[in-house]
């Protein structure tokens, strides 16, 4: 009987080890770690994914503008048809009749 106390004391001792260093091991934790960075930290994570696709959209539309503009600069009737379509652009002496 008395080895079987002595198998409980050791099996009851080690737990009270590991709950001892994990107790040890999350105040550190704490202490060294400011309670609200954590979560400031996953907020900017969020903010920065956000902001990093926003930037892609818009380098996609800014690419999409220049490629445009080179080929308007490139090409006349491109020009004067966007002119006309986007500006109501006309020549002299030409009607313009708008449709609604």
């Amino acid at each position: 009987m008395s080895l079987k106390s002595n198998k409980d004391k050791g099996t009851g001792l080690s737990f009270w080890k590991y709950a001892l260093g994990a107790t040890v091991l999350i105040v550190l934790v704490l202490l060294v770690i400011p309670a609200g960075s954590i979560p400031s930290w996953v907020k900017s994570g969020f903010e920065i994914r956000s902001q990093e696709r926003q930037m892609e959209s818009c380098r996609e539309e800014i690419d999409a503008l220049t490629s445009r503009i080179r080929d308007l600069s490139s090409n006349k009737d491109s020009l004067e048809k966007f002119a006309r379509e986007q500006f109501g652009f006309t020549l002299p002496g030409e009607d313009v009749y708008k449709e609604e």
